[in-house]
């Protein structure tokens, strides 16, 4: 606030300053324009002063400097050089040129005359604007000890006063204002109505305020309430600096009220200057004192008159923070984005304009603090509003501030980091790790720049790039050890997410490093027992095999380390799940029973008791385990590991005789869990209630259990394409009065899975069972057309890439009895063509000719294959083969080798009646 002040004190004696050097040359203009008697070249002189100066006189300064220029070029004896030189540093003056203000006066001093100490009051001035108080000090005050009798003195008093407060020197300015026969003094007394006598007033309030002599401010300004009696004896600038002056007195004084009082006084005298800073200022001012009263509602009235177009970028920018803090403190979050967001809209170009972006997105991400919304897109087909999504919102708040157009604002780093939280909380880890990379390089070294390198280590882990992860989070600890905020804040998680990265990565001498440096520099941090435990976890499975009895002494020492760690049961846990990888059943059951009986309430009782039941079931001890299971699941129906007991249970009811009907409904508790968000278990223990539903025929509920998977827009693809092959083998199997319709809809079942998942390994199974449907299709409705779809798709299956040695020859048998059935429709010699055909596809499995490298047959294809050979052969007349065949399929079927000893008797017969 009292910068803005000393501004609009320094710029007060510009016009009267101007006044005068145009007074100067309006005279001399009036002197040579009634010399009527002059020569034709001084009148060409006369005309060329004459333009120049009332070029100056418009305010017209690069115009008028390059006349005046031009005229001293022309004119070097004129004797209105002097004052040409002195209207070129003005104006150059007048376009910020003040070292070539100071040059031109400077060199031009010794030829000054009756301009002398104009130059020198215009050399000071030069030096003021250019940001060199004391020179300027210096320079003011020499003229008044050179020129004490000129007019010019009271004003540069008042300067040198003003360059001293510049440069902070208050009792310099105290003393040059209050001397009794100084300058300023001496000119109250004779010229009290001078318009600089209110600027030096001003002035010494200010100094007096700066030193805190609240008292000798008032004093000081006290003579200005006698010239606001006279609006002609103040200026409305004037006016508005004393009204803001009184004010901060009374703030300063604690007399809030009658701050607020004279701030009516203080908001009209702004106006009347119809200064935008003046105005602005003012209601920054009172905002402020609002603020202090604690009316955080007037407050924000105050500051949102800030928020105009016009209004300095310093006061928007500070409008806006304040007026978003306030609103955020009252609870009033989307008043404050509403706020922020038409800033944005009403004012796209404005400096602020970032500012405001980057709080909305910054607020928007509070929001979604303050009241989660889960991060889905909304389903067009519902007409129920949505909730609004803050992520959403706050991700469009900061792209928008990360555009081209604000390329050069120093708020993107922020903005890459917010993006980055949005990521994170979308968990879309790669565009998180592309943002909090951006933020890290384009952030200064920070607390800011240092959680930005903890998201993007964080990002990296997320994404299993454990190497990676591991190198950000040690550059925290080397990066940023002399930022207190960080070393505290971000050390020790910093460490802990680095043994746990690379222990995932199996980098077990990082993470046995992490750990040494947490035990030395935090061990009583609440991450050090977890990360021996997670350290001890890592060595118990390293390299597949791990090493159990290694990790069964750090949780031995990390349990008399810490006997009072909240993760003492989770070490003792964690022992008995080292006997269970050493096999050691016996040992393993021993030590969870044990556990159950030391923490018999500890929340982890059911993991350990689910445990113990599978260790049972290793052991063969399967009563047991079906016990524990079912009680586990009975005593804590909530608790996570309880979906695990479940399958367990579904899976043993499965597996047991005329059980299927309690397996569906263990899965189907499973998958209804409202507690349990969709997962992979959830899925499969769909499928597998579907699956139990089959074994029992209970057909309609299977169908149930697949088509809710297949309408699931979630549903991961591979556990879809299970689903639709299942419901279409469940259309197959079904007992049902319209087969013809069953086999139909199945067909389109099967092409849906080759149609939407071409590359899916089911697909070319899909393809064998399409087939399989248009040739019962053929046989229940005798649709001719029907084979010859058949026959493509067995074909289809037959080239489908990676299809396995089943499907394979399942389709080829199917193909040979395809072409069979349509050679049963011909007449010879094109039926023994096509019969012959078929024999081919069948010899062609059982020859094992559809091999591929170290494939083994289907044993049950391979039979098949065989006993449809054998037959046709026969059919066809072909002993010798027929033999040949049932020869190969006694050594596949020993249980039928009386028959097929028979048949092969009756072959030789046949032959042999043939020949003869």
């Amino acid at each position: 606030m009292l910068g803005g002040a000393q501004r609009s004190l320094r710029d007060k004696g510009r016009g009267h300053w101007l006044a005068t050097i145009r007074r100067a040359l309006g005279l001399t203009v009036v002197l040579l324009g009634t010399s009527f008697r002059l020569a034709a070249a001084e009148q060409t002189e006369a005309g060329a002063f004459r333009v120049a100066a009332d070029e100056y006189t418009a305010g017209y300064w690069k115009q008028a400097e390059a006349d005046f220029a031009e005229f001293a070029r022309k004119y070097p004896e004129s004797t209105n050089l002097p004052n040409a030189f002195l209207c070129q540093a003005v104006a150059r003056y007048h376009q910020t040129n003040y070292v070539g203000t100071i040059d031109l006066l400077s060199s031009h001093q010794g030829q000054a005359g009756k301009w002398a100490e104009a130059y020198s009051f215009w050399q000071a001035k030069a030096w003021q604007a250019k940001g060199d108080g004391a020179t300027a000090a210096e320079a003011f005050g020499k003229l008044i000890q050179q020129f004490p009798g000129s007019p010019l003195c009271l004003e540069a008093a008042v300067e040198e006063a003003r360059a001293r407060a510049g440069l902070g020197d208050w009792g310099r300015v105290i003393e040059l204002l209050q001397k009794p026969e100084g300058t300023f003094q001496t000119a109250v007394r004779t010229n009290a109505t001078a318009e600089a006598i209110a600027s030096g007033w001003l002035l010494l309030g200010e100094a007096q305020f700066a030193r805190r002599d609240y008292l000798g401010a008032e004093a000081a300004i006290q003579p200005l309430a006698r010239l606001a009696q006279d609006v002609k004896r103040l200026s409305p600038e004037a006016a508005w600096q004393w009204h803001y002056l009184v004010s901060r007195l009374r703030v300063a004084q604690g007399r809030l009220e009658e701050a607020l009082a004279n701030s009516t006084n203080l908001l009209a005298a702004a106006a009347a200057t119809a200064d935008p800073a003046q105005q602005a200022e003012s209601y920054a001012f009172v905002g402020e004192l609002w603020e202090r009263l604690g009316r955080a509602e007037e407050a924000v009235n105050a500051y949102t008159n800030n928020l105009a177009g016009g209004i300095p970028p310093e006061r928007q920018t500070q409008a806006l923070q304040r007026v978003t803090e306030l609103l955020i403190s009252s609870n009033q979050l989307a008043q404050a984005a509403v706020r922020l967001e038409d800033f944005a809209v009403r004012l796209p170009d404005a400096p602020p304009t970032p500012v405001a972006l980057l709080l909305l997105g910054e607020l928007r991400l509070r929001q979604q603090a303050v009241e989660p919304v889960p991060w889905r897109p909304v389903n067009p087909s519902t007409n129920a509003p949505s909730a609004t999504n803050y992520l959403a919102k706050a991700s469009t708040a900061f792209s928008q501030l990360l555009t081209n157009r604000f390329a050069s604002s120093s708020l993107l780093g922020r903005a890459e980091l917010g993006l980055g939280w949005c990521s994170w909380l979308q968990e879309d880890w790669p565009k998180c790790e592309t943002a909090c990379q951006a933020a890290v390089e384009q952030l200064p070294r920070s607390p800011d720049q240092a959680v930005a390198q903890f998201k993007l280590a964080d990002a990296l882990f997320k994404q299993d790039k454990y190497r990676a992860a591991i190198t950000q989070y040690n550059a925290i600890l080397d990066r940023y050890r002399d930022l207190p905020q960080v070393s505290s804040n971000l050390f020790e998680p910093a460490l802990y997410q680095s043994a746990r990265a690379a222990l995932a990565g199996g980098f077990l001498s990082d993470a046995t490093n992490a750990l040494g440096r947490i035990l030395s520099a935090y061990p009583n941090g609440f991450r050090a027992d977890r990360v021996m435990l997670l350290a001890g976890q890592g060595i118990s499975r390293r390299g597949g095999q791990g090493d159990p009895e290694e990790a069964r002494r750090m949780f031995a020492e990390a349990a008399q380390r810490w006997p009072d760690s909240a993760l003492a049961p989770q070490f003792a846990l964690a022992v008995a799940r080292t006997y269970e990888q050493e096999n050691q059943l016996a040992k393993a059951i021993g030590e969870y029973r044990q556990w159950i009986e030391r923490f018999p309430t500890n929340s982890a009782r059911p993991q350990a008791e689910y445990y113990l039941a599978i260790n049972q079931f290793l052991a063969g001890n399967l009563t047991n385990a079906l016990g524990l299971m079912t009680n586990l699941v009975a005593h804590y129906p909530t608790d996570p590991v309880t979906p695990l007991a479940q399958w367990w249970l579904g899976d043993y009811y499965y597996r047991t005789d005329n059980q299927y009907l309690k397996a569906e409904l263990i899965y189907q508790a499973i998958y209804k869990n409202t507690n349990l968000p969709p997962s992979d278990l959830t899925y499969q223990a769909q499928m597998m209630a579907g699956r139990a539903a089959m074994r029992r025929q209970g057909w309609p509920e299977a169908i149930n259990h697949f088509t809710n998977l297949t309408s699931d827009a979630k549903c991961p693809a591979p556990i879809w394409a299970e689903a639709m092959f299942a419901y279409g083998d469940t259309l197959v199997s079904q007992e049902s009065t319209n087969k013809a319709d069953d086999y139909g809809t199945a067909s389109q079942v099967f092409n849906r899975i080759v149609k939407e998942q071409p590359t899916n390994r089911l697909s070319a199974a899909a393809l064998g069972a399409k087939a399989n449907c248009y040739w019962q299709l053929a046989q229940q409705k005798g649709q001719l057309d029907q084979l010859t779809n058949a026959a493509q798709a067995f074909q289809e299956a037959i080239a489908f890439p990676g299809v396995d040695v089943r499907v394979r020859s399942m389709a080829e048998v199917g193909w040979g009895a395809v072409i069979e059935k349509q050679a049963r429709q011909k007449s010879d010699p094109e039926r023994q063509t096509l019969l012959n055909q078929a024999l081919d596809k069948y010899l062609h499995v059982l020859f094992r000719k559809n091999l591929a490298g170290d494939e083994q047959p289907d044993p049950f294809w391979l039979k098949k294959a065989g006993l449809e050979a054998a037959r046709l052969a026969e059919e066809s007349g072909q002993w010798h083969l027929a033999i040949e065949v049932y020869q190969r399929l006694e050594k596949l079927l020993p249980p039928l080798t009386p028959s097929l000893e028979l048949k092969i008797l009756n072959a030789r017969a046949s032959e042999k009646a043939r020949k003869s």
